[in-house]
């Protein structure tokens, strides 16, 4: 009886590139728009993600400039990057928000290294899940194969049929 691997290669597909998102979330000291996807602003009474009030841009190395696409919205960015606490300066102009990256300190990439750490082990661990389940569904499979048998099979084991 041959398994369907599909669902099992989705969800490692799945995994992979949660951890992939994970990573690019972790500030470096680096300039990097992904770091910003968490962020949900509250436009005109709902919580909308950043990149839908506005385009973020690379300005330089250690900063990113986001220009809302309504000016009335530039104070709610403003409000919505500095309550993600992720450890940006931000800044508001007529135009729009400015983020800038301090450099990182000893503490904060001994942080970002512990960080990547438990992200790590947190897809592995999901992976270990998915291969047990799997063994889980294999040796169901198999009872279910012998008592498919047993019951489907074996009354015509001897009857001469054969």
């Amino acid at each position: 009886m041959a398994y369907d691997f599909k669902s099992f290669t989705q969800k490692i597909d799945d995994t992979k590139e949660w951890l992939r998102n994970e990573f690019t979330g972790i500030r470096t000291g680096q300039a990097s728009p992904a770091i910003l996807d968490s962020v949900k602003v509250d436009s005109y009474g709902s919580l909308m993600p950043l990149n839908q009030v506005g385009s973020v841009t690379v300005e330089g190395a250690k900063s990113l400039y986001v220009t809302p696409w309504d000016a009335s919205q530039i104070k709610n960015i403003e409000k919505a990057i500095t309550d993600a606490d992720l450890g940006v300066s931000v800044g508001a102009d007529e135009k729009g928000v400015r983020v800038s990256f301090p450099d990182l300190t000893t503490e904060r990439r001994d942080q970002v290294v512990i960080a990547e750490q438990l992200t790590t082990k947190s897809s592995g661990v999901d992976v270990c899940k998915l291969l047990a389940l799997c063994q889980l569904e294999k040796k169901f499979l198999q009872s279910w194969q012998q008592v498919w048998k047993r019951t489907h099979c074996e009354p015509f084991d001897g009857a001469g049929l054969g």
